[in-house]
């Protein structure tokens, strides 16, 4: 980074007689604005070029690039963002609708490793490659929906493929079925606290397109959604694996 001192002041002595405002000292100060970011005349703050550089390659960090960059960076990946709320997270959506003069690299990583689903595109741009490698696989589909609903969410993904076996696969329709199963189906069974009808509607599509995005073309499948309420020991702490009196209609 360049010295705070005015450039003026690394020219020969000859050049820095006065006091820095003759046609030199105010010629150098473009450069100083351009260059180091610095505005004596009381007008917005930006940083300069040098900084710019030097922190390029926070850019190209999924967890400390700039809200307003993620779908270029995304787009490096052949990978469309979802733009609603729930995935940008409140911190990045907020950024994305203000105005500003500069858009900087973020000075600590946006990325939360208890819950990944706070920003889920963050998140998501961070594991597009390995997930690439596994659409159409069992332990893709796995990943991608864990990063949706979080890790704490109960899913399971059954194919019918086990025979009728007691206290292992008996249950008809949820882990066997009675005579063949049906070729090239599979099931998805999730427990999702959602508060509302209309928060579980789009939270169902949401679910829909992952699904068919990441099976294997000539699949078919069903998804089925259980909202459990409390049960002591069971679904016992609200607003993360039970709700409380139901969904709010």
């Amino acid at each position: 980074m360049t010295d705070k001192k005015e450039y003026l002041h690394y020219l020969p002595g000859i050049y820095q007689i006065g006091n820095g405002d003759g046609f030199l000292g105010r010629f150098l100060k473009a450069f100083e604005a351009v260059l180091a970011g610095r505005d004596d005349t009381g007008g917005i703050s930006t940083a300069g070029i040098e900084k710019v550089l030097d922190e390029m390659h926070h850019y190209f960090d999924p967890f400390k690039s700039p809200a307003e960059f993620l779908p270029w960076l995304a787009g490096w990946a052949a990978l469309t963002l979802k733009e609603e709320k729930e995935w940008y997270g409140a911190e990045d959506f907020s950024d994305k609708s203000k105005t500003q003069s500069q858009i900087l690299p973020l000075a600590q990583e946006r990325y939360d490793a208890s819950d990944p689903t706070k920003h889920r595109n963050r998140y998501l741009i961070s594991k597009i490659i390995q997930l690439y490698l596994k659409r159409g696989t069992l332990e893709g589909l796995m990943e991608y929906l864990k990063i949706y609903v979080g890790e704490s969410i109960e899913i399971e993904i059954n194919e019918f493929a086990d025979p009728f076996r007691v206290g292992y696969t008996s249950v008809v329709g949820k882990n066997t079925v009675v005579g063949e199963g049906r070729p090239y189906y599979f099931h998805v069974y999730m427990k999702l606290p959602v508060p509302s009808r209309d928060m579980l509607v789009k939270k169902t599509k949401a679910l829909h397109e992952i699904i068919s995005q990441e099976k294997p073309a000539h699949t078919y499948y069903g998804l089925t959604i259980t909202v459990p309420t409390m049960q002591i020991h069971v679904h016992s702490t609200v607003g993360s694996d039970s709700l409380l009196g139901g969904m709010i209609t």
